[in-house]
């Protein structure tokens, strides 16, 4: 299969979380399937860091996205119901350098990270769409309005507003977005080959918020919730991946 993979970022090196996952998730999908990458960088990358994931992708396509455009990305923000990160990542070229690479490549499927690219994303065409939705990020940022100082809360609960209404009009219905935000799901289930499957979690906040290590308690409440998968593959491996995985 044909696989164009869409990022914010470019996934090397690895400093971010979103980073991370996109360059395991290239890494694994090369081994069966033709990878293009399209990402947006602030940057171009060194041939050192370019190399590091070119040997993963058939093809790769950077946008350079300045700081400048970025902030005037921004500026629109105001004038429109986007969210503000949409926004900041908006990129016209991006749009046409994926659409070119859909054609050219005949691509059976595009990978798109994070809601914030949807923008960029050319749905007129007959290509499949897969999201990886990663985050709720609405509620993270309805959640960072009781730590934002006073004069910051009314633009940090417009973004959360802008994005839940973002998510539920792009994807989800609200009771999928309340489902996301509330309650410990496996919300991410890809499937690179029959027996090597990938799951995130979403944990409760305040399961996070004493005792142990933070991750070796979410490691614990991660394995509680697929149990039962264990036991039907018995002798598999089970895998924690992380810049600091303990």
């Amino acid at each position: 299969m044909k696989i164009l993979v869409a990022l914010s970022r470019f996934p090397f090196p690895i400093d971010k979380g979103d980073k991370l996952r996109a360059f395991y998730q290239i890494q694994g999908l090369s081994k069966y399937h033709e990878v293009h990458l399209v990402c947006i960088a602030d940057k171009t990358p060194s041939p050192a860091e370019f190399n590091e994931v070119k040997q993963y992708c058939k093809s790769i396509e950077v946008i350079k996205v300045g700081k400048l455009k970025r902030f005037i990305n921004l500026g629109f923000g105001l004038f429109n119901n986007l969210p503000f990160q949409v926004n900041y990542f908006k990129s016209s070229r991006m749009k046409r350098v994926i659409g070119k690479v859909l054609k050219a490549h005949s691509i059976d499927m595009c990978y798109v990270q994070l809601v914030r690219l949807v923008g960029n994303i050319p749905f007129s065409l007959t290509t499949k769409y897969y999201l990886d939705y990663m985050d709720a990020l609405s509620e993270g940022m309805h959640k960072r309005v009781k730590l934002s100082k006073w004069y910051e809360k009314p633009l940090v609960k417009l973004e959360a507003k802008r994005l839940r209404d973002f998510e539920a009009k792009a994807f989800f219905s609200s009771m999928d977005i309340q489902s996301l935000q509330s309650q410990m799901l496996l919300h991410s289930l890809l499937i690179l080959k029959k027996d090597w499957i990938l799951f995130q979690m979403v944990f409760p906040v305040d399961f996070l918020t004493s005792g142990l290590s933070l991750k070796i308690r979410a490691m614990t409440l991660f394995l509680r919730g697929i149990w039962g998968i264990i036991l039907i593959y018995k002798h598999q491996s089970i895998w924690s991946i992380g810049l600091c995985p303990y």
